[in-house]
């Protein structure tokens, strides 16, 4: 990968969500009702976004490919807006690429890992969202769908059938033998604690945005739901880091909760900007970091 190829992927990424949030109109600013919430619901955000580079660390790790946890940080935050890039592909190749400049390691085994790393962050995501959506009483409509969706997670991470069928189509399209390796089921399950420790920071923010902008008490299992949206937005393909998915499935979480339909609606979209928040603070903190160690 050039130097400039991640200079010119940033900007590509950040024109991608600048139209993304023009197109749909989700730039809303709502009143604060609890500033005190807000201020604890930001913290465990900005929290969250640091501790999103443990997993990906110990992907890297255990896969006998080391690196700094700096340096995985740095990974994530440069690339954190290729999510809104149409076809989800650049969130992949984006912190594969960053680590395998900067350590010379294979691009194709580094890409395969972060893609073993964005699947076991929905799979996790579906545990957690089944534990809430039980507690609400939700399973009945949303319990098949994410029993079939964990079921395929599953499959596709603790199998070969996945990768070997990779393996296959680029052996086909490109005529070159690529070994796409997979991450065993005990060191998934070793670095799973993780991935829920990321989604559990979120979570809790989220919950705290949502008693900052209503007066109603809403159980500590409503933020779960941000796990159950999260995922199913990054799993919908032809929306650009799950504009519009993310929003329309917190609306009948919240409703679960307690809410009435406006104000789970302004919380869902409140909760973009305050998610895009944090997606703008681990991105300036990767900055930092990368022009730190340049001096």
């Amino acid at each position: 990968m050039r130097k400039s190829w991640l200079t010119y992927f940033i900007y590509v990424s950040l024109l991608f969500l600048l139209l993304a949030l023009i197109n749909k109109d989700l730039i809303y600013i709502p009143e604060i009702i609890n500033p005190e919430y807000l201020i604890a619901s930001l913290f465990f955000l900005f929290t969250g976004f640091i501790c999103s580079s443990l997993p990906w660390q110990h992907v890297l790790i255990k896969s006998n490919n080391p690196v700094k946890l700096s340096d995985s940080l740095i990974s994530i935050g440069l690339t954190i807006f290729s999510k809104y890039i149409p076809g989800k592909i650049w969130t992949i190749i984006g912190p594969a690429g960053y680590i395998a400049q900067k350590y010379n390691y294979s691009g194709s085994h580094l890409t395969s890992l972060s893609l073993d790393n964005q699947l076991i962050i929905l799979w996790t995501g579906l545990i957690l969202s089944s534990f809430g959506l039980f507690s609400l009483n939700g399973l009945e409509q949303w319990g098949l769908i994410i029993l079939i969706l964990w079921f395929i997670l599953s499959i596709t991470i603790f199998t070969n059938v996945f990768h070997d069928a990779i393996s296959f189509a680029i052996k086909s399209v490109f005529k070159r033998n690529i070994n796409i390796s997979r991450l065993s089921f005990r060191k998934v399950i070793v670095i799973t604690p993780y991935f829920i420790l990321t989604w559990l920071l979120w979570c809790t923010g989220f919950y705290f945005l949502s008693q900052a902008l209503t007066s109603v008490d809403l159980p500590f299992i409503s933020g779960l739901g941000f796990a159950f949206a999260g995922t199913l937005g990054i799993m919908v393909i032809i929306a650009p880091g799950g504009i519009g998915v993310r929003e329309g499935i917190l609306v009948g979480y919240l409703m679960m909760g307690g809410l009435d339909a406006k104000e789970a609606a302004s919380i869902s979209i409140a909760s973009r900007l305050w998610f895009l928040s944090g997606e703008g603070f681990i991105f300036f903190t990767a900055l930092v970091l990368k022009k730190t160690y340049k001096k």
